[in-house]
C-alpha cells in the first residue's frame, strides 16, 4: 500500500489587506513536513498555485525551496511531485528544474511539450514508488493549462473544443502510462481546473481559460482511478475519484469561517484502487473575526468590540495578531471611525477590513468614511461590471463579452508571467 498526501493552492507570498502572512506559511510548511513524516507518507502532490504572484518575492521562493530541500533530507525515499497553477509563473518554476531533479524533485511548470508542439506524454507520466523501491502507481502530473497550450485563438474557445483538447492531454498520457508497467497499475491525475459542480470562493480564486463557462466535466479523468486537484480553494468532491484539497490556509476573511475546512488528504493505493483513506484538519496559526456578525450600528459596533479586546491579549508580534473584519451600519460618513475602532482593539488584532452597510449591501463599496476600496476587494468580473455601468449601458454584461474578457485578462497574466521569468 502506498500513501500519498495531496495538497494544492499554498499561495506563497499572499498578503490579506495588506498584511504579510509568511509566518502563518512557514507554520503550515512545517506542519506538512510533521505531518509527513508521522503519516510514513510515500508522496507528496502538490497541485499548482505553489505561490500567490508570478513574481514571488525572493523571501517566498526561499520557504518553498527550503521546505523542500528539507522534506527531500528527512524522508529520501518520498516522491515530490509539483505542478504548476494559473497563480504561478511557469517559467520561473521550470527555470530550476535541472536543480529539483538532482534532488530527486519533480516540478512541472508548464505544460511539456516535443519540438514539433506535441505533448511530451513522457515528460508528465511520473512514478511513484512503494517503500522498497519499486513503482507502485503513475501520476500523470499536468499543470494548469492555459490558452496557448491548447493550441486555439480567443476566437476559437468553445466549450466543447476546450474539453476536447483538455481531455485529449489527459487521455495521450494515460495512454502513454498504461504502456508502463507498475505493481498496481493504477493512474492518478493531478489538475488545477474548474470543474463543472465546483464550489466556488469568489474573493480569491480567480476564473482559470474563459471563465466559468469552461467548467470542465469529470469526463475528462475517464480511465483514470482518481483526480487529485487544485484550484478551488474549498475542500470537495466533485465526484467519488475527482477531489479539490482546498487550501490550507484561509486565503480570505469569508474562508476563515464555516463551511470552509482547511485540510490535507491522504490518499491511499493499493491493487483495489486509489482512495480517500482519511483528511488531515490544518492548524490555523491566526484566526480571523468578523465582529459584530452582521451590520450594526456603532453603539453595537462599540460593545462587541470592547467585549472581543476583553478577552484577547496584548499580542506584540504582529504577525500573530488576529485579522479583523468590522462589518458597520452608518448612516452619515463617518471620516473618524477607522481610527475609532483601531484605538479599542490596537495591540490585539490586525483590523484588515470595515465593511459598511452599503457595501455588504453588493451596491457599490468603500471604507467607512468614504476612503476608497483596495482593488484586492474587488473580483475582476467586478471591474469589467462596474466599467459597463460607467459607460452607460444597460443591464448585465454580455457572455460573450465577459468571455473575451476573461481570455484578454488570462493572455495578459500569461504574457506577465512570461516576462517576469526573463528577468529572473
Amino acid at each position: 500500500m502506498v500513501k500519498i498526501i495531496h495538497t494544492a493552492d499554498w499561495h506563497i507570498g499572499q498578503m490579506l489587506h495588506g498584511f504579510e502572512r509568511g509566518n502563518e506559511h512557514r507554520e503550515f510548511l512545517r506542519f506538512l513536513l510533521e505531518t509527513m513524516k508521522s503519516e510514513e507518507a510515500d508522496a507528496l502532490v502538490v497541485c499548482g498555485d505553489i505561490f500567490d504572484s508570478s513574481n514571488p518575492s525572493a523571501e517566498s521562493q526561499k520557504l518553498a525551496y527550503d521546505f523542500l530541500s528539507e522534506l527531500r533530507a528527512e524522508m529520501p525515499h518520498a516522491d515530490i511531485i509539483l505542478t504548476g497553477g494559473n497563480h504561478d509563473s511557469w517559467s520561473r518554476l521550470d527555470a530550476p528544474g535541472a536543480l529539483f531533479r538532482s534532488i530527486g524533485v519533480t516540478m512541472i511548470g508548464r505544460l511539456r511539450t516535443k519540438p514539433d508542439g506535441s505533448t511530451d506524454v513522457a515528460a508528465m507520466a511520473v512514478p511513484i514508488h512503494d517503500r522498497n523501491g519499486d513503482v507502485a502507481l503513475y501520476a500523470a502530473a499536468v499543470p494548469f493549462i492555459r490558452v496557448a497550450d491548447i493550441g486555439c485563438g480567443t476566437e476559437d474557445l468553445t466549450q466543447d473544443l476546450v474539453v476536447s483538447r483538455i481531455g485529449g492531454i489527459y487521455r495521450d498520457v494515460l495512454d502513454y502510462i498504461r504502456t508502463l508497467p507498475s505493481k498496481t497499475g493504477k493512474a492518478l491525475a493531478l489538475g488545477h481546473c474548474y470543474m463543472v459542480n465546483g464550489l466556488l470562493s469568489e474573493l480569491s480564486e480567480r476564473k482559470v481559460l474563459c471563465g466559468n463557462q469552461h467548467a470542465l466535466p469529470v469526463s475528462v479523468f475517464d480511465g483514470y482511478d482518481f483526480a487529485a486537484l487544485g484550484h478551488l480553494h474549498r475542500d470537495q468532491a466533485v465526484a467519488p475519484n475527482v477531489v479539490y484539497s482546498g487550501s490550507p490556509l484561509a486565503l480570505s476573511m469569508d474562508e476563515g469561517r464555516p463551511p470552509y475546512h482547511h485540510r490535507l488528504v491522504e490518499l491511499v493505493c493499493d491493487g483495489d484502487g486509489i482512495r480517500i483513506d482519511h483528511s488531515i484538519e490544518v492548524p490555523q496559526p491566526v484566526k480571523m473575526y468578523k465582529v459584530p456578525a452582521k451590520n450594526e450600528l456603532k453603539g453595537v459596533v462599540e460593545e462587541s468590540l470592547r467585549k472581543l479586546a476583553a478577552e484577547l491579549p496584548f499580542e506584540p508580534d504582529i504577525e500573530k495578531r488576529p485579522f479583523l473584519e468590522v462589518p458597520v451600519l452608518i448612516t452619515t460618513p463617518e471620516p473618524g471611525l477607522e481610527s475609532f475602532i483601531a484605538g479599542i482593539v490596537r495591540g490585539r488584532v490586525r483590523l484588515v477590513r470595515i465593511v459598511t452597510g452599503r457595501e455588504q449591501a453588493g451596491i457599490t463599496g468603500g471604507a467607512a468614511g468614504g476612503a476608497p476600496e483596495q482593488l484586492e476587494q474587488i473580483s475582476e468580473e467586478e471591474v469589467l461590471r462596474r466599467k459597463w455601468a460607467y459607460d452607460g449601458y444597460t443591464g448585465t454584461v454580455p457572455d460573450d463579452i465577459m468571455k473575451l474578457y476573461h481570455a484578454s485578462v488570462e493572455k495578459a497574466r500569461e504574457q506577465l508571467g512570461e516576462e517576469e521569468g526573463g528577468r529572473s
